[in-house]
């Protein structure tokens, strides 16, 4: 039994440092100071903005928690200090930088299909609030959820069978 408990006591002690050295790197985040978060698990989607923010820092709660809140004002949140990054403040201004990141690009239709040398099933994506010259194209999986790939769908029979033989594919390697 006293092995037992000098392993835990052991293995405490290793927890506890390691929470020391995060307890060190959230020192430096100031009240009212700007702050980038990195997202939980990575990027939600291909084309996500690899952080979100500025958001400003309006209390220290724990020398690992802080509580950030909106620009606007709109809401206020608890954050671990490992998500955070400091918003280095030069010519853009935060507002606008968090306009531009508010999240993801927005697709507006897709006006054409195509296969790749690389055998993957593509489509000509216009993008919400950009022009036609601006469009690109994307592989099937990066699009698969939108409503304008069902919309487009319904008007090409050829990019249906393709995305039908796409999903068989996909379940046979599952199996």
């Amino acid at each position: 039994m006293e092995e037992v408990r000098a392993i835990a006591k052991s293995q405490q002690d290793e927890f506890l440092a390691q929470e020391d050295d995060v307890r060190e790197e959230g020192d430096g985040f100031e009240i009212g100071g700007l702050v980038l978060l990195n997202h939980n698990k990575g990027r939600p989607q291909k084309l996500a903005p690899l952080r979100t923010g500025p958001y400003r820092v309006v209390k220290k709660i724990s020398p690992v928690l802080y509580r950030l809140q909106e620009l606007d004002e709109s809401r206020a949140f608890e954050v671990h200090v490992k998500r955070m990054v400091e918003y280095l403040e030069g010519e853009k201004d935060p507002v606008a930088v968090r306009e531009q990141d508010s999240g993801l690009f927005q697709v507006e239709s897709i006006d054409e299909h195509g296969i790749n040398e690389d055998g993957q099933l593509m489509f000509h994506v216009l993008w919400e609030g950009f022009t036609k010259d601006q469009a690109t194209w994307e592989e099937y999986d990066d699009i698969a959820d939108t409503e304008a790939l069902e919309r487009y769908l319904v008007t090409s029979e050829e990019a249906r069978k393709l995305v039908e033989e796409k999903l068989k594919e996909q379940r046979k390697k599952r199996e």
